[in-house]
């Protein structure tokens, strides 16, 4: 016999899914919106050079609504990042009987990946509140926490789902749970590794954009700039992905102890 999750259980987990696709929907359109308001305003300096997010956002007519909406957006990623947390861990306790060591491995990378969820959100709220120009340092200080933070926070998750799907054994296991969905940990594991590769290139452009090119310097910056925006896409992008497995546990009739199904 097989009954429904408790509606309270269904109503918590359709809740995060729409949090997370507000959080995705907010912070890609405030990014976005912010540069073409900064262009709007300041014509002259577009004119010259593609402006950042970061340069956009110095403007406080930018600025302030910018950090407005970005505060309570980033904090409502640690209420997402609970139940993915929760879910990698149920998803280890499922194959714990057949391999204590990737139970542990797992335990270990979320734990981690949680801690920099933490520092990425704090990067968030530092960057959004502290800007240029009175606020350099804060501000860069706040960038540097916020891909650093997202970037581990996605690779040791990758980890994580590469572990689960290290045993043909494991899918077997997954796809009568609750939790993590074996094909979503192929994707996952793949899409991480995308997102953090670009994450190396956009870090790398940082440094190279201020070299004295004599060719091309203009083609590197604006890979930058352009490329700034879609890392974070990328990012939000990967824990989107987690509301296929939400959906499915909100909805997913479970089994009754004691009882055939």
């Amino acid at each position: 016999m097989a009954l429904r999750a408790p509606v309270w259980q269904s109503l918590s987990l359709l809740a995060i899914i729409g949090a997370n696709f507000y959080v995705f929907l907010m912070i890609n359109f405030w990014n976005h919106w912010a540069r073409f308001l900064f262009a709007q305003r300041n014509p002259e300096y577009v004119k010259a050079k593609v402006a950042t997010i970061s340069q956009s956002i110095s403007d406080p007519s930018v600025g302030e609504p910018f950090a407005f909406w970005m505060t309570p957006t980033a904090l409502l990623l640690l209420v997402i990042i609970a139940p993915i947390a929760f879910f990698h861990l149920r998803a280890g306790k499922s194959i714990r009987p057949h391999s204590e060591r990737v139970f542990r491995l797992i335990a270990v990378l979320i734990a981690l990946a949680a801690m920099c969820q933490v520092i990425a959100v704090a990067g968030i709220i530092v960057l959004s509140n502290f800007r240029f120009p009175e606020f350099n340092h804060a501000h860069m200080m706040g960038s540097y926490l916020f891909f650093v933070g997202q970037a581990f926070t996605i690779l040791l998750s990758s980890i994580a789902c590469y572990a689960l799907d290290s045993r043909r054994s494991f899918a077997g296991i997954l796809a009568g749970d609750t939790s993590l969905k074996p094909g979503m940990n192929v994707f996952r594991w793949k899409f991480g590794l995308f997102t953090v590769l670009s994450v190396v290139a956009y870090v790398i452009l940082f440094f190279v954009k201020d070299w004295d090119f004599q060719f091309g310097k203009a083609l590197v910056y604006h890979t930058y700039v352009y490329l700034e925006p879609n890392v974070i896409t990328f990012f939000l992008a990967y824990l989107l992905s987690f509301n296929v497995d939400l959906w499915q546990a909100a909805f997913k009739r479970q089994a009754v102890p004691g009882q055939s199904r």
